[in-house]
C-alpha cells in the first residue's frame, strides 16, 4: 500500500500560462551581510513578481522578506518544458503533414503530366508512321 505524505491532490495543467513572464535579474546582498548571503553577483527572480504567478514558490521569513524557493521552481519549469516540447511537437507535425500533402499533390501532377506526355508521345508515333506509310515523309533513320 502506498502511503504519501500529501493530501488533497490536484493536477496543474498549463504550466506554461502560469511561467512567470517576469524579468530575470543579476542583484547583490549588500543591504542584508547580517543574513550571510554569498557576496558574489546572483541572478534571480524578484518574489513579488513569482507570486503573483505562483504563490507557492515564495516563502515569508521571520523578518518579513519574502524569497523565492528555488527548490520548487524546478518542478514548475519541467513541466512547462514537457508543455513546450509537446506543443512544439504538435506544431511540426502539422507542418510536416501540410508539406507532405504538397508533396503527394505534386507528385500526382508530375505522374498526371507524365502519363499525359507517354499518351501524347504514343499518338505522335502512330501519326509519324502514318505518314510514313503513305510516303509524305522519309525515313529518319
Amino acid at each position: 500500500m502506498l502511503t504519501y505524505f500529501l493530501s488533497c491532490f490536484a493536477p496543474v495543467v498549463h504550466f506554461i500560462a502560469y511561467i512567470p513572464l517576469q524579468q530575470t535579474y543579476f542583484y547583490k546582498h549588500e543591504d542584508f551581510i547580517h543574513k550571510n548571503f554569498p557576496k558574489a553577483r546572483q541572478i534571480g527572480w524578484l518574489a513579488e513578481e513569482v507570486e503573483a504567478a505562483w504563490p507557492e514558490l515564495v516563502e515569508v521569513d521571520a523578518e518579513g522578506y519574502k524569497h523565492v524557493a528555488y527548490g520548487r521552481a524546478t518542478v514548475v519549469l519541467a513541466e512547462a518544458m514537457k508543455e513546450l516540447k509537446a506543443t512544439i511537437s504538435e506544431e511540426f507535425e502539422a507542418k510536416l503533414r501540410a508539406v507532405e500533402e504538397r508533396m503527394a499533390e505534386g507528385i500526382r501532377r508530375l505522374l498526371s503530366v507524365q502519363t499525359d506526355l507517354v499518351e501524347e508521345n504514343k499518338e505522335l508515333r502512330r501519326e509519324l508512321e502514318l505518314v510514313k506509310a503513305n510516303g509524305n515523309l522519309r525515313s529518319i533513320e
